[in-house]
């Protein structure tokens, strides 16, 4: 049986679509045709089935060649457009081809036009096998990103691992010695610490990491992060800092962290020293756009660029440079660049890099400038804070509600637990009319098969609205975390969470709440 071949035709003249399609059955195939001559029987064409081939007249009572062009280019078919028509201008004919036509023959030479659509069909055909290559090789790019980063993050957790498991081993039979083992606590803590940095990395290039935004000048974080990064290197930088730099909405310890990868980059790229130019300055992108960099969209952005006179990055490797855990270096895990591209993503930002190799790389990030004057916001001292009250603490997993309850008590707090939203709900009623409410509830956002915190807040909140409740939970994914107040939440404790982190959401919601 012959390849059919649907054709859309676009003409009004019955006897010149009988005269296509004798022409269409010399190409061998079984034809298939429908004819429509208005802009909306063509609209409704194209969206009941799926078409091989569009031949459209020049001109119709209502509707030509040029308004069939403009609904086939709004429909997004990657299939021939072929004009067929009376006597046109040379002109006429460049003018269609540029709105789209592939090709156009004249009625009184509709020989060319089998020819004309073998051509087309071959040509469209190829172009799909290129683009169905292409998505295969990206998909392999894909999967084989994802080993590399399988490979990174087993390779970062096991170090980890290997060093809280060899210390606690370590402190146990100490103890059992009589000898003391602070260094080695301080040791496992320590690796716990890089776990949970990991972690948060992790989830920032992921889907999570909601930035928690202020509105400042970034000059300050700049100049701190910079220098401090650069403490013991044999490389300087030089700052070139435009007056009157506009403030933009950041989170500081995100935007911090991308800084620290910039520069770190920039000064492993000059092991032998050198100068690490650092630029910020006001940008205002026009319609223009700008320059190798399009999709960026107009607006004003704060502009901070990292160069430095380094070894650069080769062509074919600068495609790869936001791929988790890529790297071309001894040193480094290949997951900063990734991490920093995820976080100025979030921003609402842009992020660029520019290299040649043997001059150098320079590496550019666009944050949208704010209108709002500085926030004004002090960030307590890394401490344990102890108060009074009474907390309940709702979990699912028993270690956390042992672990947290102890590390309340141990600052003085009272503390009663349960173990999914409809409980705390129960405890947290049956307290309050016994005259000995709670004055924190600390929720878990999610519960496996119960009442996570989301829910029980609601109900909470009818029963008595000056409740003081504080979500916990590690998926930063989950808009609750970074918009709690909007979900009834007066504060956030994010897991893993230490004893001073704790404590100083819980005394900063008391205060607050007085």
């Amino acid at each position: 049986m012959p390849q059919s071949l649907d054709v859309l035709i676009v003409e009004d003249n019955e006897d010149d679509f009988i005269l296509i399609i004798n022409e269409l059955k010399k190409t061998g195939r079984e034809i298939r045709a429908s004819r429509v001559e208005t802009a909306k029987d063509m609209r409704a064409a194209l969206e009941e089935q799926q078409w091989d081939l569009i031949i459209s007249d020049y001109a119709l009572p209502s509707f030509s060649a040029f308004g069939a062009l403009e609904i086939f280019q709004q429909s997004k078919l990657d299939i021939p457009f072929i004009v067929v028509s009376g006597t046109i201008g040379e002109d006429l004919a460049v003018k269609l081809m540029k709105s789209g036509a592939q090709d156009y023959v004249i009625k009184d030479k509709l020989g060319r036009l089998v020819p004309a659509i073998k051509r087309e069909l071959r040509d469209s055909a190829i172009q799909r096998e290129h683009v169905r290559m292409e998505a295969q090789m990206q998909q392999a790019q894909k999967l084989e990103s994802l080993g590399v980063l399988a490979g990174g993050i087993a390779h970062d957790f096991n170090n980890i691992l290997t060093r809280v498991i060899g210390n606690l081993s370590l402190i146990k039979m100490g103890i059992e010695d009589g000898e003391d083992m602070s260094e080695a606590l301080e040791e496992a803590a320590g690796a716990a610490r890089n776990a949970k940095s990991l972690t948060q990395q992790l989830l920032t290039f992921s889907k999570g990491g909601s930035p928690v935004k202020m509105t400042d000048s970034i000059e300050n974080l700049l100049k701190q992060t910079s220098k401090f990064m650069l403490s013991g290197s044999r490389n300087s930088c030089e700052f070139i800092i435009q007056e009157n730099l506009w403030t933009a909405d950041f989170d500081k310890g995100q935007i911090s962290q991308v800084i620290q990868n910039l520069v770190l980059n920039a000064d492993q790229a000059m092991p032998a020293g050198g100068t690490i130019n650092i630029e910020a300055k006001n940008l205002h992108v026009d319609k223009r756009g700008i320059p190798r960099h399009a999709f960026v969209k107009p607006g004003r952005f704060v502009s901070v660029s990292v160069s430095d006179q380094g070894v650069g990055i080769p062509e074919e490797h600068l495609s790869r440079i936001f791929d988790p855990y890529f790297t071309t270096k001894q040193e480094g895990s290949g997951l900063g660049l990734a991490v920093s591209h995820a976080i100025v993503k979030k921003h609402d930002g842009y992020f660029f890099a520019e290299s040649e190799p043997g001059k150098g790389s320079t590496f550019t990030i666009l944050l949208p400038a704010s209108e709002k004057p500085v926030s004004d916001l002090t960030i307590p001292p890394p401490v344990p804070v102890r108060g009074r009250g009474n907390v309940l603490i709702m979990d699912d997993e028993p270690g956390i509600r042992v672990l947290a309850s102890k590390l309340l008590m141990k600052l003085g707090y009272e503390t009663d637990t349960a173990v999914d939203g409809r409980e705390a709900i129960e405890k947290y009623i049956k307290a309050k009319k016994a005259g000995v409410g709670f004055d924190i509830v600390l929720m878990d956002l999610t519960v496996p098969g119960g009442m996570g915190g989301r829910e029980a807040v609601c109900e909470i909140l009818d029963f008595d609205p000056d409740a003081c409740c504080i979500v916990s939970s590690g998926y930063s994914t989950d808009p609750v975390m970074s918009k709690h107040e909007k979900y009834g939440f007066r504060g956030v404790a994010t897991k893993p969470y230490s004893a001073e982190e704790l404590s100083q959401v819980i005394s900063h919601v008391l205060n607050n709440s007085n």
